[in-house]
């Protein structure tokens, strides 16, 4: 089992034909470009993955509502 870091916060790993993402729901990257929100965890755009089936892109955005 290989563990891949796919951004800002996202680690994933690929078991049993699944991959199985992680992302630390505690941490905050900041402002997203608007300023509405709070960045929790991004892949920066797509990311490619190898997987056994062929390759897989993966692009994921993790952001929580800012409070005023």
């Amino acid at each position: 089992m290989t563990t891949l870091t796919l951004g800002q916060n996202v680690q994933a790993e690929l078991k049993d034909g699944k991959l199985i993402i992680t992302i630390d729901t505690t941490q905050e990257l900041g402002s997203s470009r608007s300023g509405k929100s709070l960045m929790v965890a991004t892949t920066g755009g797509n990311q490619k993955v190898t997987t056994p089936e062929g390759t897989i892109s993966i692009g994921l955005n993790a952001y929580k509502p800012r409070r005023f």
